[in-house]
């Protein structure tokens, strides 16, 4: 780890969670105002979570940002962008924490999921 890192402690972890099968969520920009957009759980097509109805364009550079619900925890990593009107239900599937980050992590991880989660 980094000097950086191991003295920043005003770092703090979010919680793990499984994403809504439908609902509101947020994404952080490259200018670190986060925004608004409508995540749902395809659970019939491969479990991806599916991004759409951006209030602002996922542009190039957002690749690895967060997904974060409503309620503040983590569900899913901007892979994907939509080149159409952010407004429309196109959107783009994209990697879910829960079913996509390796076991062995989401093992060590595991007290910091939702108790509601887990």
């Amino acid at each position: 780890m980094s000097t950086q890192f191991q003295n920043n402690e005003s770092i703090t972890p979010i919680a793990i969670a499984e994403a809504p099968e439908n609902g509101p969520a947020w994404l952080l920009p490259l200018e670190g105002n986060w925004f608004g957009c409508t995540v749902q759980y395809l659970k019939d097509n491969d479990g991806s979570l599916w991004i759409c109805k951006t209030a602002q364009p996922i542009i190039g550079g957002m690749s690895g940002s967060p997904v974060v619900s409503d309620d503040g925890a983590a569900i899913g990593v901007v892979a994907l962008a939509n080149a159409s009107d952010p407004e429309d239900d196109l959107g783009s599937m994209n990697p879910l924490l829960a079913r996509d980050l390796p076991g062995w992590l989401l093992r060590n991880l595991k007290p910091l999921m939702k108790a509601d989660q887990r």
